[in-house]
């Protein structure tokens, strides 16, 4: 986690994607029991209220405790989208010194690291300009991202990342 945490409304979209899954099981038991009610089967109200108590609460309590645990496990490192020019988007944990991240890239978009870490020096971190990722890549991208132009010793890239932590980015990149 950033040392500055990032304001809510950069985190609408991910937000969104979370309370999605406890409304689609809520609708899930809701139509199983209807079906089995339709069928002329006795439900009894308490087994009813139990199971949609329990579609909302578990994964209320793994969203909570999966942010926490994500937070303990990344720690002071920022976490952004990474892209070669010309490459792919992939997703990476940095950690910064002044002029320099070491970059440590993920295995698809969960917190498991491949490959060797990498550090760049830093000749150049774009303005943030606003842009947003493209339609199109909203199945990899979280569309609030900002998207910045990295120049380094090892050549040019793109770093996508909510507002908050490109702006802890510059900073560390600038005093440390």
């Amino acid at each position: 986690m950033p040392r500055r945490p990032a304001p809510l409304r950069q985190h609408g979209f991910r937000i969104a994607v979370f309370a999605i899954g406890p409304i689609l099981g809520l609708v899930a038991v809701l139509v199983a029991a209807g079906a089995l009610v339709s069928q002329g089967v006795d439900v009894p109200p308490a087994l009813l209220i139990g199971l949609v108590v329990a579609t909302l609460v578990i994964p209320a309590a793994a969203i909570a405790i999966g942010l926490r645990l994500g937070n303990r496990l990344v720690g002071d490192r920022l976490e952004l989208a990474v892209k070669p020019v010309g490459g792919k988007w992939g997703h990476a944990r940095f950690d910064v010194d002044p002029g320099i991240v070491h970059m440590q890239p993920y295995l698809w978009q969960i917190r498991i690291p491949k490959g060797d870490r990498v550090s760049l020096h830093v000749d150049e971190l774009g303005e943030d300009t606003g842009r947003r990722p493209h339609w199109r890549q909203w199945w990899s991208l979280n569309p609030q991202l900002h998207i910045v132009d990295l120049r380094t010793d090892r050549g040019h890239y793109e770093l996508a990342g909510i507002p908050a932590h490109l702006e802890e980015l510059r900073d560390r990149l600038s005093t440390g």
